[in-house]
């Protein structure tokens, strides 16, 4: 086992209480973030020393997972069932295949060199070439990858339905407690909120038909905004955020294409 811990990376993922945080806790400098498994439990990763691990696990008794990795972790993504109706997922076939389906996607997925497209827009292609990738930790609703930095990027477009990622950060990260005032806050909003005549009056003019042509623009089936996808690397994301920016302004709102990293698509700022 000493040797097996030299050669992999050890990860633990266990349901977030605060006294995972304590000041005496030698998990704290080893926290990498909280998130949801997809069935409402919210999940604490730390990737620790084993020092720290085993003097964890002799006094604490919880359902924590303890994983291994390989030492060369890439990019580690968190992927989560969204919350969505039951009848959804009842009315779709081999809904719990898919999630197979779209590993059988990954591991015939090649990563397109940026010298292969001037604009790195296309980073993913699908020849029956493998790549490389690590199921680290996986239950019914939730999953951690490992996979290359170019795959991360736009491992979104091959996701299955109703399943969303998110990049876990490559260094550890302070814990942020929510302030009580934030939490007393917003359960001050959600005790007044009552029926507004005003939202209700822009809700009921919206017209379907107008929300079907835009929706027809964005996503191309127009035939007109020559949109072939919306990904952050593709032209078509620029038109899309020009076409906002246009509909906002029509509004008589003031805005700006803001950039914020290179070769994605700029933000609508208004």
């Amino acid at each position: 086992m000493a040797a097996l811990s030299k050669a992999l990376a050890l990860l633990l993922i266990t349901p977030f209480d605060l006294s995972l945080f304590g000041q005496e806790s030698c998990l704290t400098p080893h926290f990498y973030g909280n998130y949801q498994n997809g069935d409402g439990l919210t999940l604490s990763i730390f990737i620790p020393d084993r020092p720290c691990l085993d003097t964890w696990a002799s006094e604490t008794l919880t359902s924590a997972s303890v994983t291994f990795a390989s030492p060369q972790i890439q990019q580690l993504v968190w992927l989560e069932e969204e919350s969505i109706d039951e009848a959804l997922k009842t009315e779709t076939r081999s809904f719990r295949n898919e999630f197979d389906s779209f590993l059988e996607i990954l591991s015939s997925t090649q990563e397109q060199s940026p010298d292969d497209d001037d604009q790195g827009q296309d980073v993913l292609i699908f020849p029956n070439i493998g790549s490389r990738y690590e199921v680290v930790y996986r239950t019914q609703t939730a999953a951690l990858l490992s996979v290359s930095h170019g795959t991360a990027k736009t491992l979104d477009t091959i996701l299955p339905r109703f399943w969303k990622s998110t990049l876990m950060p490559t260094s550890p990260v302070p814990f942020q407690p929510v302030p009580p005032g934030a939490v007393k806050h917003v359960e001050h909003i959600l005790s007044t909120l009552k029926f507004d005549p005003a939202v209700a009056s822009i809700v009921n003019n919206i017209s379907v038909l107008q929300m079907l042509n835009d929706i027809r623009f964005l996503t191309g089936e127009d035939g007109n905004s020559g949109i072939v996808s919306r990904h952050s690397f593709a032209h078509g994301s620029r038109t899309a955020a020009t076409w906002l920016k246009d509909r906002f302004e029509d509004t008589g709102a003031a805005c700006e294409l803001r950039p914020f990293l290179i070769g994605y698509a700029p933000n609508v700022i208004w």
